[in-house]
């Protein structure tokens, strides 16, 4: 009985040391960086649907909405509705430092949060979009985007950098 106890434990240290070697590669293997300049990611997030009704902010207005100083960053792209009742954006920032990502993700977040406090209570359709806002962070990116083609530019942005990846890969 001893024995049989002794071998179990055993077994389950060595799982336990397997689980946390595979465990460590994931992170070791998600948190690796893009290669993929700012400027590819971006052309390819912007092919992905229809942005007519959007327009380019400046960095003024990347500050108001987000408080975000382009020059801080590795690359900012920012397109608002251009219509005062609309809420469609779409936010693509590349981090210069990892220690950035929580200043860009609360920024979202703080936007987000204003946008929905401004339209709930008469904006039905703007408050459906602001809480379907897609967020998504790969290495040093990090998208935003409040739109009906949400997925459509999130699809691109992944794949941009996935293809960035493999190309880094065999160099």
């Amino acid at each position: 009985m001893r024995k049989r106890k002794k071998k179990w434990i055993t077994v389950c240290k060595y799982g336990m040391v397997a689980v946390l070697i595979i465990y460590i590669g994931i992170l070791i293997f998600m948190g690796r960086d893009s290669k993929t300049p700012f400027g590819t990611v971006e052309k390819a997030v912007l092919k992905a649907a229809d942005i007519s009704g959007m327009e380019k902010a400046d960095s003024a207005v990347i500050r108001k909405c987000y408080g975000l100083r382009e020059k801080d960053y590795d690359g900012v792209m920012l397109y608002t509705s251009g219509d005062a009742m609309g809420v469609e954006e779409l936010l693509l920032v590349r981090v210069k430092e990892d220690a950035q990502m929580d200043e860009v993700m609360e920024s979202i977040d703080n936007r987000i949060s204003g946008q929905l406090n401004n339209f709930e209570g008469y904006g039905a359709e703007q408050t459906r979009l602001l809480k379907q806002a897609v967020t998504d962070k790969r290495g040093k990116y990090v998208l935003m985007v409040i739109s009906e083609n949400a997925e459509k530019f999130r699809k691109a942005y992944a794949d941009a950098l996935k293809k960035g990846k493999e190309r880094n890969r065999v160099i």
